[in-house]
């Protein structure tokens, strides 16, 4: 049972309350500074979202998700037909035993929502052995290690799942590098609008071209909890090599 309080004794905690609020926003602030504090709430509002058990979540793919993924790696390449890049992705790329090897590299990730799959990207650590020569170009940081991002696939109707995938892959890894084809404008366009910088060119083992691209995050206060989270967190339409 609660007791009654009147307007006036309302009206006073009310400003006690949102006073402390503001101290701590504050304290926060002189802390971490303003980016830090922005990404500390960021990440606090992605905690929330991820633990209330809606909405999308990635995790690692597993062979019994072979299915799913296949039906939306044909859905991507249906994005790619009608958006006018008419050769990527020909010839049945990528496999099931290419999706299988980014599984046994603990590289497949599955992007859910509502408990369905509706993308897949494959995040692995470096080397890339594509990437030991880049032409036309330099990269941004050549001597750290990094994380490559490939395989980017989802349905038509799955909205902002670049910008949810690169969230994630970010609480992992501030070095970042991806690739795409000349004709995937859609892609190209996406990793520019999230801080991406254009490279250079690389070639694929087969000898086909790619536009290489690198994001490198400076050192934050963050990272020790992105560190702590990388087999944790779970989050919330584009599609790449």
């Amino acid at each position: 049972m609660l007791l009654p309080i009147s307007a006036a004794a309302k009206g006073v905690l009310w400003t006690i309350l949102f006073g402390l609020a503001k101290t701590c926003q504050y304290g926060g602030l002189t802390i971490l500074g303003v980016e830090g504090y922005n990404r500390l709430k960021s990440w606090l509002k992605g905690k929330k979202a991820t633990g209330s058990g809606t909405g999308r979540t990635i995790r690692k793919a597993e062979p019994s998700d072979m299915a799913s993924i296949m039906q939306v790696m044909e859905a991507a390449r249906g994005i790619m037909r009608s958006s006018g890049n008419l050769h990527q992705w020909s010839d049945g790329y990528p496999s099931e035993a290419v999706i299988l090897g980014d599984m046994e590299r603990s590289g497949g990730y599955v992007v859910e929502d509502a408990r369905s799959i509706v993308a897949y990207f494959a995040f692995l650590p470096s080397p890339e052995p594509t990437y030991a020569k880049i032409y036309e170009g330099e990269w941004l940081d050549d001597v750290e290690p990094y994380h490559v991002v490939h395989r980017i696939a989802s349905f038509p109707q799955a909205r902002h799942v670049f910008s949810d995938i690169m969230d994630f892959c970010s609480s992992v890894d501030r070095n970042i590098r991806i690739d795409t084809h000349r004709d995937n404008h859609i892609m190209q366009h996406v990793i520019a609008k999230y801080g991406f910088t254009y490279c250079g060119i690389i070639y694929l083992l087969n000898g086909d071209e790619r536009l290489a691209f690198q994001r490198v995050l400076e050192k934050d206060v963050l990272s020790g909890v992105s560190a702590n989270i990388k087999e944790q967190r779970t989050d919330r339409n584009e599609t790449d090599r």
